[in-house]
């Protein structure tokens, strides 16, 4: 029960930021502006990394930047 807990724990924010990530990539490949990219940021802020606390959504960050280093790296060199 708790090994599915931590799973899901490592497993979630990584799929939050790839969220962002692609919406990002999206706003830019269909040519928006600044001021709309910047509204579509803060929307996809608020869709994938809401939480009532502010250190969490900290944690999430954090921890969503080393799974997708981990994930996306193509040499060891990079991990490290």
């Amino acid at each position: 029960m708790a090994s599915k807990r931590i799973l899901k724990e490592l497993e979630d924010p990584p799929t939050s930021c790839s969220a962002i990530l692609r919406g990002i990539s999206d706003g830019l490949a269909r040519g928006k502006k600044p001021d709309e990219m910047e509204k579509l940021v803060i929307d996809l802020l608020k869709a994938h990394m809401r939480h009532p606390q502010a250190s969490e959504v900290n944690n999430k960050d954090i921890i969503s930047h080393f799974v997708l280093r981990l994930v996306y790296c193509r040499s060891f060199e990079l991990i490290v």
